[in-house]
């Protein structure tokens, strides 16, 4: 399965879940963490708030099969 997921705070992702995508909310640096390090390997496609993306940015080049995006700030 091709797992579309959004992460970031929940102002900014809630909408998603209109589109079917999983949506992880996350208020913070900790919770975006644990999110990335939980996140599963279906997941294709990641959408990042900016914040999320500040968090796990350096990080991302490490799932080779996953496509991200950053929202725009």
């Amino acid at each position: 399965m091709n797992r579309v997921v959004v992460l970031g705070e929940p102002g900014r992702t809630g909408g998603f879940r209109l589109t079917g995508a999983t949506v992880i909310e996350a208020t913070g640096p900790v919770e975006v963490d644990r999110a990335w390090r939980t996140l599963q390997m279906d997941t294709t496609l990641l959408i990042l708030t900016p914040m999320a993306e500040a968090v796990v940015g350096v990080r991302l080049p490490e799932r080779a099969r996953l496509t991200w995006v950053v929202m725009p700030g």
